[in-house]
């Protein structure tokens, strides 16, 4: 969780926070479509979730980005594959 502590610290970023993936994911590619649209710069939504599952439930989020040529930047957590075989690999930020 440091990498969410650090970034409620920052005055010019505006943090949201869901509860999941997918949903987190869509709300980044609008935004980054409405700012696109709306004040005409090409800034993107910015997404960051942990690894393992979180990664899965995204993949609709960034192939519908990609197909409506929304700007968005996902961030993924990556573990070591040696800390995958005891079970203990999941890493939320």
């Amino acid at each position: 969780m440091p990498a969410l502590r650090y970034a409620d610290t920052l005055s010019n970023l505006t943090l949201y926070k869901a509860n999941h993936e997918t949903t987190v994911g869509m709300a980044a590619g609008v935004w980054g479509h409405l700012m696109a649209s709306v004040i005409n710069k090409r800034l993107p939504g910015i997404l960051m979730i942990g690894s393992g599952p979180c990664t899965t439930n995204t993949l609709m989020s960034a192939y519908t980005a990609k197909a409506d040529a929304r700007p968005m930047v996902i961030i993924a957590g990556q573990v070591e594959a040696e800390r995958g075989v005891d079970g203990n690999a999941y890493m939320p930020f």
